[in-house]
């Protein structure tokens, strides 16, 4: 959907930021003279993107009372610490499971980039360039902590924070009722992020089950407007595409995974044997380890295949077709 029709209909402006190979958008909430940031994209983000558009809005940090950052990943509290020294006064808003993420990046950087080592492990370029992009460290001042808390922000604005947690543990998204819109951030996956490149990122699911649980939920509230951090602004007709698509790979990887289960199967092995077969086309990355981890504590649940300890390495087994 075109950002001018958009914003003429809602008041919120479209920020373009991208980083390294990847599209990302963030949102600014006017009302009057003063405003809301949803994120603050990676380090550099502010200097290269924001100032230049508070600038040409006839807008400064002075104007933005409150910055939202939808979850604890690095392009999108990234320029928190910038932004907070612009205006010491603006208040920075989060769920209460991912505020440590967003103030201590070191703490970010272990928890979770090490979750699956030495099965998967970042090089020093790597941890550098994340570490990087996370910027200095700063405070998030509120915390939400139940399911869904109504923000009452700049006199006018209404918006009712929704947990979802599937992409991480404190993911929300941001649904205004008076607008018709829903500020969806990374929840809705599809297929993954394609790069400029040509390699895509493969799709990041931390808990499946309250993945398909987020993508009903964003069908039933039917929002005329859904605004995503990697795919712009949809409109009614491309949100149900990326949700149909969404859906689609869900149940190919669900189904690619069971069929490997011929014989016990370690979390490294499962890996390489999806990306070898179907998804070599994505970067062989830290995202295809937690997803397919996810997806297998998905199954268990289900009690659809079970671990075991074979010579003292975690296997996957079948117990049931």
């Amino acid at each position: 959907m075109e950002n001018k029709i958009f914003e003429t209909k809602t008041g919120i402006k479209v920020i373009d930021t991208p980083f390294l190979t990847a599209q990302l958008s963030l949102y600014l909430i006017l009302e009057g003279d003063k405003a809301v940031l949803i994120d603050t994209g990676v380090a550099d983000t502010p200097k290269t993107y924001i100032d230049k558009f508070l600038s040409d809005n006839g807008l400064s940090y002075s104007n933005i009372e409150n910055v939202i950052i939808t979850h604890a990943h690095h392009d999108h509290f990234g320029g928190n610490y910038y932004v907070s020294q612009k205006n010491p006064l603006i208040k920075f808003i989060s769920h209460k499971l991912d505020y440590e993420w967003i103030e201590d990046h070191q703490k970010h950087y272990h928890e979770m980039y090490l979750t699956h080592a030495p099965i998967w492990m970042p090089d020093e370029a790597y941890k550098d360039g994340l570490l990087q992009m996370c910027g200095k460290n700063s405070v998030v001042h509120q915390t939400m902590d139940d399911p869904k808390t109504t923000l009452n922000l700049l006199g006018n604005w209404q918006l009712e924070a929704i947990h979802i947690g599937s992409h991480t543990k404190g993911e929300i998204i941001l649904h205004s009722k008076k607008h018709d819109t829903v500020f969806t951030s990374d929840t809705i996956q599809g297929c993954g992020s394609q790069l400029e490149t040509g390699c895509a990122v493969f799709p990041l699911i931390n808990d499946l089950e309250k993945y398909i649980d987020a993508l009903h939920l964003l069908r039933d509230l039917n929002c005329h407007y859904v605004c995503t951090s990697h795919q712009g602004v949809l409109d009614k007709a491309e949100f149900t595409i990326e949700i149909e698509t969404s859906f689609k790979f869900i149940e190919d990887l669900l189904n690619n995974i069971k069929g490997l289960f011929n014989n016990p199967i370690s979390l490294n092995e499962l890996v390489d044997s999806l990306w070898k077969e179907f998804y070599s086309n994505y970067e062989k990355g830290f995202q295809i380890y937690a997803t397919t981890y996810a997806f297998c504590n998905y199954l268990k649940d289900k009690e659809i295949i079970s671990k075991i300890s074979d010579d003292g390495v975690l296997k996957w087994v079948m117990t049931k077709a």
